[in-house]
């Protein structure tokens, strides 16, 4: 009984606190040879940061909120795996171990193409600087 009680105090303790919890957001822009935009947005919220949403838009540089995107305009990953992009021209190129869905309305002329890796693919594209790390364009994730 007691066990129980322990259990539900600190899962209700954990629910609070990641409640509780600031949403920290970091941008990042490319821009092609054509001069078209396009936004890769990140945020992470939870006691330590192990919740995150990353968004590439063509639309706006605007912040998302955890539940407000749009996945019909923005590609949309959600989770806290490993991504990796690498911007060549007009073109971008998503490394990550789960692809978004593909939007129907993007608002961009970047083509965007999403690679699946697996973890020792991950750990090569780690330390190759030519990748950009989802996970460094915020500089930490929680202060």
């Amino acid at each position: 009984m007691i066990r129980s009680l322990l259990v539900v105090a600190f899962f209700c303790l954990f629910s609070f606190c990641q409640r509780k919890r600031d949403i920290i957001y970091c941008s990042q822009t490319l821009v092609s040879q054509n001069l078209d935009t396009l936004y890769l947005q990140v945020g992470y919220w939870g006691i330590n940061g192990n919740n995150r949403l990353f968004v590439i838009s063509g639309d706006t540089n605007r912040l998302y909120h955890k539940n407000d995107y749009d996945l019909e305009r923005d590609y949309v990953f959600k989770g806290d795996f490993p991504i990796f992009i690498k911007h060549e021209g007009d073109s971008i190129f998503v490394y990550t171990y789960l692809k978004a869905l593909e939007p129907t309305i993007f608002n961009s002329q970047f083509n965007v193409k999403q690679i699946e890796i697996d973890n020792k693919q991950s750990l090569v594209l780690r330390r190759d600087e030519s990748f950009i790390n989802v996970d460094k364009v915020c500089k930490t994730k929680i202060d």
